[in-house]
């Protein structure tokens, strides 16, 4: 489905590569990839051995051939416009160096799904991902790698993504923060890629302390490094999370769930604290 959406892309093709990085899998998803017999768009797949994220986008930059590099991820459904709509974004945005939209479930679910109904609120409220195009530094709304794009000189200039994150967290707003320490426009639209996550409880555990984990490495490696007090004060805020987020949606779980998600970002801060310590 995912691969399908991609080559199923309404852009001419013969101008774009769908490049395949193979994480060091072990579930034959490199035989099925081999198995595929593209011939235009242009199939390329390159197994590595398990390296993250940072790694696997680092090798998909290094054999790309394209003067933009569009990135997204395995459990991402692009629409067919989405190559179109980032290449119209570079020319709304001339001064754009990247250009990216945002990561939604479907309706169903986020009818259905606590868990993809906070991810929305974060997205539209916590982040500002709205229905307006914006041009800016950080503060854009895009930069997530699910739905983002870059010039490629640009990546390489700023010394690609990071590949000591400890975690798969973090690295897509290093690089991002980089490129806008630089001087460089970044340009957010609404451009919608829908999340095909299961959004279970298990995982919404694992990947909330994996972010807390991968900020702490983020804020560390430019200039704010995290502390025990600093996670204290992280502690006696979760109150006040649970107010705002209840004052702006009038929704108890959503609220709770905001507050979950926190305290388990905390652990995966006091785990980083610790690891340094050792």
């Amino acid at each position: 489905m995912v691969l399908e959406a991609l080559r199923s892309q309404e852009f001419p093709h013969d101008e774009f590569e769908v490049i395949v990085i193979d994480d060091g899998s072990l579930d034959g998803t490199n035989e099925y990839l081999g198995s595929l017999n593209w011939e235009e768009p242009r199939l390329i797949v390159l197994p590595q051995d398990h390296g993250g994220p940072a790694a696997a986008r680092n090798l998909g930059i290094s054999k790309s051939s394209g003067r933009i590099i569009a990135f997204t991820d395995d459990d991402c459904l692009v629409p067919p416009s989405w190559l179109l709509s980032l290449q119209k974004g570079y020319e709304t945005f001339p001064k754009a160096t990247g250009i990216g939209g945002y990561l939604e479930a479907c309706e169903e679910v986020l009818k259905n799904n606590l868990i993809a109904r906070l991810e929305y609120f974060e997205t539209h409220t916590v982040y500002h991902s709205g229905n307006d195009p914006y041009l800016g530094g950080f503060e854009s709304p895009s930069g997530g790698t699910n739905n983002m794009s870059y010039l490629k000189e640009v990546i390489v200039e700023v010394g690609m993504f990071d590949e000591n994150f400890p975690v798969p967290a973090g690295e897509d707003a290093d690089l991002k923060l980089r490129v806008a320490e630089k001087g460089y426009k970044i340009g957010y639209i609404p451009l919608k890629v829908t999340h095909l996550d299961p959004y279970s409880f298990k995982a919404f555990i694992r990947r909330s302390v994996t972010h807390g984990l991968g900020s702490a490495f983020f804020e560390a490696k430019h200039g704010k490094n995290p502390s025990l007090k600093a996670v204290a004060f992280d502690i006696i805020s979760l109150p006040l999370i649970f107010a705002r987020v209840l004052v702006d949606t009038r929704d108890f779980g959503l609220s709770f769930l905001m507050t979950v998600k926190n305290s388990l970002m905390i652990i995966g801060r006091v785990k980083y604290i610790y690891s340094v310590k050792k």
